[in-house]
């Protein structure tokens, strides 16, 4: 016969598996800020610190910096089949709340090109807020 242990306490989903610590990537900006495990090893940390700041500008640490991504890289499209019917979901009603919060990240990715608008002659699918660690939409 079998037994199955299962652990007293699984760590949370997305969790990570060890200690983080915060570390500025810019001295003079504390907005590029990035994560890096505690178990690496001080010659290890320095390698992965110094490859991270020595190619920065990789990095898109705003939305307006989406703009320079070329779409041949990433790219997000809708393959709809057109011998099906779309199903159409009953239009949920926003809280103001979350409503600003929709108009405003719709305008950050319009105002990069990141979206184009489209229209449907039918509405589709309601919009899905997550709410981030912070408490903001």
């Amino acid at each position: 016969m079998c037994t199955l242990q299962v652990p007293e306490e699984r760590p949370k989903k997305g969790q990570p598996h060890e200690e983080i610590q915060s570390m500025p990537l810019d001295e003079g900006d504390p907005a590029t800020v990035f994560k890096i495990g505690t178990t690496l090893g001080e010659e290890r940390e320095a390698m992965v610190i110094r490859v991270l700041r020595e190619f920065k500008d990789i990095f898109g640490w705003e939305t307006k910096d989406m703009s320079r991504l070329d779409p041949a890289v990433a790219v997000h499209r809708f393959y709809v089949d057109p011998y099906y019917k779309p199903i159409k979901q009953k239009k949920a009603t926003i809280l103001v709340e979350k409503g600003e919060a929709i108009r405003k990240e719709v305008d950050k990715l319009l105002g990069v090109d990141a979206i184009r608008e489209l229209l449907f002659p039918t509405w589709l699918e309601n919009i899905v807020l997550v709410p981030k660690p912070n408490g903001t939409w």
